[in-house]
């Protein structure tokens, strides 16, 4: 159990021995061998941080401002109260947050975001010891070139330390992001359509490609016949006579459809069997259901990698919206394309994932294994 001492003195320094005063009591810790640096913090005030059952060193950090005390009489819900010495307007921040000089703050205008973290990100950030928030809020103020410098403003939003040494990194980083701003980051786009309230599209699922004419497909689906535009470009379409799959059509008319086949061509649709949230398929020749996250098409012999995430939220600040606004992107996409290419996940036909993580190219994906290498290599794990 941590406990935080505000407006601690470093009163005296020994070969082995750290005095502090706090609130005219003086508390003695052990001195470690390698905190040379604190010679020269003796004398000034700050947070002392100690484990009381441990008996351990603790840690002090002085306060950039000197004239800065804790006044806790101020504090109001999750707000610290602090004042400047011959002032007397008290200063209000986000609790745990310490001022900088002449007390100022970047003031927290992040929104909250909810993101769906894979296990295979779980697993890749506790190969490399640090917890998912901490790299996802690293990426973004690597992004972004935020710094929660004390030397200068502390930023109630409390980005990473990690991001004071974005320069070292931001050439990988800018490659990331203007790579995977470049392609489309979802697959299976329209294997995953839905007919949503407002939505002009339709879905026929288990429907047969019969033939072309000059100027329309025919499709069967339930023993009736779909008439809708031809494509422009019909080479591929031509080899897809006789499959079955995915029709998309506008319901209005006016447009060509868009029609997948099933990858598996055994697979039925059976809505009859539907549960909530989840589809019903079926392989010709077998009784055994296949359940699929609604909207996710089975791949071959009907395999789907399950939806198995877990919810973050994940604080992001406006300078992360800009940016990803000037790659045309929302920041929920591009936090899940950095994911997926830092795993390497792929969402395909043949093995389709319900989470919908997928790594469009290599590229990205070396682009993102060096950001994590660079970022985060030092703490990896050894494997036996």
């Amino acid at each position: 159990m941590e406990q935080a001492y505000y407006d601690t003195t470093l009163r005296l320094l020994s070969y082995d021995v750290a005095m502090y005063e706090w609130q005219e009591k003086t508390m003695q810790r052990p001195r470690l061998a390698s905190t040379t640096w604190l010679a020269g913090e003796v004398g000034q005030i700050g947070v002392l941080v100690v484990n009381e059952r441990s008996g351990e060193a603790g840690f002090f950090q002085p306060y950039l401002e000197q004239r800065l005390r804790r006044a806790m009489q101020y504090d109001v819900a999750d707000r610290w109260g602090w004042t400047l010495e011959r002032q007397n307007e008290p200063l209000l921040v986000r609790m745990g947050v310490i001022p900088g000089i002449d007390g100022k703050v970047i003031e927290d205008h992040t929104n909250l975001l909810m993101l769906a973290i894979p296990p295979e990100f779980d697993a890749l950030c506790a190969m490399y010891k640090h917890d998912v928030e901490s790299v996802l809020r690293g990426f973004i103020a690597d992004a972004c070139g935020l710094k929660n410098e004390i030397s200068a403003l502390a930023s109630m939003a409390s980005v990473p330390m990690a991001a004071m040494s974005t320069h070292r990194r931001m050439p990988t980083l800018n490659k990331l992001m203007a790579s995977g701003a470049s392609s489309k980051r979802s697959c299976l786009t329209h294997m995953r359509t839905h007919t949503g309230e407002g939505s002009m599209e339709q879905s026929f699922y288990n429907v047969r490609l019969k033939t072309l004419t000059s100027t329309e497909a025919v499709y069967e689906w339930e023993e009736k016949i779909i008439v809708v535009l031809k494509p422009a470009h019909t080479e591929q379409l031509e080899q897809q006579i006789g499959q079955l799959g995915l029709l998309v059509i506008d319901e209005e008319g006016g447009e060509p459809g868009f029609f997948t086949p099933y990858v598996e061509q055994r697979l039925r649709r059976v809505g009859q069997y539907d549960h909530p949230h989840h589809w019903a398929w079926q392989l010709v020749g077998t009784d055994k259901l296949i359940l699929a996250q609604a909207g996710t098409v089975p791949g071959i012999d009907g395999k789907v990698i399950i939806d198995d995430t877990r919810p973050l939220v994940l604080a992001c600040p406006p300078e992360f919206d800009d940016v990803c606004s000037y790659y045309n992107q929302q920041a929920e996409d591009v936090l899940r394309a950095f994911i997926a290419d830092a795993c390497g996940l792929l969402d395909n036909p043949e093995l389709p994932r319900e989470d919908g993580y997928h790594s469009d190219a290599s590229d990205e994906q070396q682009l993102a294994s060096r950001y994590m290498a660079a970022v985060y290599g030092i703490y990896r794990r050894t494997v036996q």
